[in-house]
């Protein structure tokens, strides 16, 4: 049974519900943190990954409070399953920081938040808040418009005048409540506006608004890199594709000039890809290309840049190796292919070879001239090993 007595009440509307951040603070993984919660309180509410589980959990624990009606076991549910719901979207507990110059509108402001599960941080001016930004990673601002040293209008301007990591939601309060003073300060850059004196039910409504715009803004964000990353990636090995591979060479290559380090290329293909796939079919032909990427993968150093270039063909660049190095390197890829067998439809096997053509260099004095004169020289190298019968490796000297 919990002690009632250890937790906040509140009766609006004639309904009474619990505080939950305490309860909340003992769910595994939870943003709150409550430091006078109790050790037993966490065996009562179980964790879970599920919303409808963590919700039923707090909500079998406020059940134990006696004296609950009804009505307030209703309300407690739906409040449960919205902070849970956050809690799955990671923005149940945001760092926002608190702008005014006058302290008791600080702490009310900080007292509302706080009980909405947020970290709340403090500035009494602009100045002191650009501070803390340039130091924390704050993505919720509530400022007053008029203060000492630098204004609200001021900060937010500088917010977004400058490219932090993430999006930086606004809201902009003022004791002024004409239009025009209004839309100065959304044109300035605030999303939103609160009018003194402040309406914690209002402010509650507002700081949910910013939440869900900075949840689409992550959401965006995450779509974003996924789209980045599949853009980059070639679906079938998992390798680069060639555009991405050739804009990592670009780089390796200007670094390499910058530091005075040799750079070397590998180009593999694998011997007969075409009759692989007039044979066997081109399943069997897509399965024998992912074969050769793992190999490659498995035989490469952790920083070699791998992709697929074309077809069959497979591009390795190797920042730092030298000749001797690259050589070593195809020579152990090409090797461990030839230990591979591809299973066919028909049920046998099918040995696997291939070729491996490299141009290593040694000193670096331009960065896309000099990487189209390694391609090409690479791919003379691999033309001489196929000639020369495959499973072999040639290299060229820059």
């Amino acid at each position: 049974m919990i002690n009632a007595k250890s937790l906040r009440w509140h009766y609006p509307d004639q309904v009474m519900r619990v505080e939950l951040l305490q309860l909340l603070s003992a769910i595994k993984g939870s943003p709150f943190k409550c430091s006078s919660i109790k050790p037993y309180w966490v065996v009562l509410v179980k964790s879970s990954n599920s919303k409808y589980d963590s919700a039923r959990s707090i909500f079998a624990c406020t059940r134990a409070i006696a004296g609950v009606r009804r009505s307030g076991l209703i309300h407690i549910w739906n409040c449960c399953c919205q902070i849970t719901e956050k809690l799955k979207y990671n923005v149940g507990m945001l760092k926002i920081l608190v702008v005014d110059d006058e302290q008791s509108v600080r702490r009310s402001i900080e007292k509302n938040l706080t009980r909405l599960g947020h970290d709340v941080l403090l500035a009494e001016n602009g100045e002191a808040a650009w501070k803390i930004i340039q130091a924390e990673p704050i993505r919720f601002v509530i400022t007053d418009w008029e203060m000492p040293l630098m204004d609200g209008v001021q900060l937010i301007k500088k917010i977004r005048a400058t490219a932090l990591p993430g999006y930086v939601y606004s809201i902009l309060i003022t004791a002024n409540n004409k239009n025009e003073n209004i839309i100065e300060g959304l044109y300035a850059g605030a999303d939103d506006y609160l009018i003194k004196p402040l309406n914690p039910t209002e402010l509650e409504a507002r700081v949910a608004v910013g939440e869900r715009m900075l949840a689409l803004e992550d959401g965006l964000d995450q779509v974003n890199n996924q789209l980045e990353k599949l853009a980059m990636v070639d679906s079938l090995t998992g390798l680069l594709n060639r555009r991405a591979i050739y804009r990592f060479a670009r780089g390796e290559l200007e670094r390499a000039r910058r530091v005075s380090e040799p750079i070397s290329i590998i180009f593999l293909d694998i011997d007969q890809f075409r009759r692989i796939n007039d044979d066997y079919g081109h399943l069997t032909g897509d399965e024998a290309l992912r074969l050769v990427a793992q190999v490659i993968k498995n035989r490469s150093r952790t920083y070699d840049s791998i992709g697929r270039w074309a077809g069959d063909e497979f591009l390795i660049v190797m920042p730092g190796a030298s000749a001797n190095d690259a050589e070593n390197a195809a020579t152990r890829i090409v090797e461990n292919v030839g230990l591979m067998t591809l299973p066919l439809p028909d049920g046998g096997f099918h040995s696997l070879t291939a070729s491996a053509g490299i141009a290593s260099l040694t000193k670096v004095t331009g960065a896309v001239t000099v990487l189209d004169d390694m391609l090409q020289a690479a791919t003379e190298a691999l033309f001489r090993a196929k000639n020369a019968g495959g499973n072999q490796v040639d290299i060229t000297w820059l």
